[in-house]
């Protein structure tokens, strides 16, 4: 298990990780949120981290019983509701730069699905992002993250995630996003399985936007 030295390790603390969570406490309990800049834009790593709880929320409500109580001990031990527990720990590993997990055992032992190069599709009347992926081996993944930047060479990381994809099946995924910023704009796609590994993140291809 890897050992995480940040205020959500301990998830018992004030004050804000990576300009993206804050941890506070009201009557006693401790919760998290988006940390949040008064009075300006959300910043690159709040909106990924908007992304991932999104997404996580989706996920906590779709958790076996088993893994749910996985989660039980941390949140107990913190006075937390156990989706804090599984939401905190998670947004942790993203911003560390790993992948998030099921349960709180986070056995990084799973094998992630591998991509297999698709083609754009080009569709007419379409504004957006037209992204093609095949994944192999079946169910092997327990998600897809999609990072976007303006900049071809970019590193994935959580300022630059704009849609997590939850995967069910060796189908390809297309991934039409409206509207997007003109320019142009390049896309990069990551694998994680249940139990926190990351997959090698694609190379960087050009993400197809299309006038409607």
């Amino acid at each position: 298990m890897v050992k995480l030295h940040t205020p959500f390790g301990s998830l018992n603390a004030s004050g804000s990780i990576g300009k993206a969570i804050t941890a506070s406490t009201w009557k006693g309990r401790s919760y998290l949120k988006v940390h949040r800049t008064p009075g300006g834009l959300p910043t690159d790593r709040q909106r990924g981290a908007r992304v991932a709880l999104s997404w996580l929320g989706a996920q906590w409500r779709e958790l076996s019983d088993a893994d749910a109580v996985s989660w039980t001990p941390l949140a107990t031990s913190h006075r937390l509701p156990g989706y804090n527990a599984f939401a905190g720990f998670n947004l942790e590993l993203l911003l560390a730069g790993q992948g998030p997990t099921k349960n709180s055992a986070f056995a990084q032992t799973g094998t992630p699905g591998v991509f297999s190069p698709n083609p754009p599709l080009n569709r007419e009347k379409v504004y957006g992002i037209d992204v093609k992926t095949t994944l192999q081996p079946l169910n092997a993944s327990w998600a897809v993250l999609y990072f976007l930047s303006p900049v071809e060479a970019f590193s994935p990381d959580l300022s630059t995630l704009f849609l997590i994809v939850t995967f069910t099946d060796d189908e390809r995924h297309e991934i039409f996003l409206r509207p997007i910023p003109p320019g142009a704009w390049w896309i990069r796609c990551q694998t994680c399985t249940i139990d926190g590994v990351l997959g090698p993140p694609t190379v960087s291809s050009p993400a197809t936007s299309l006038p409607s």
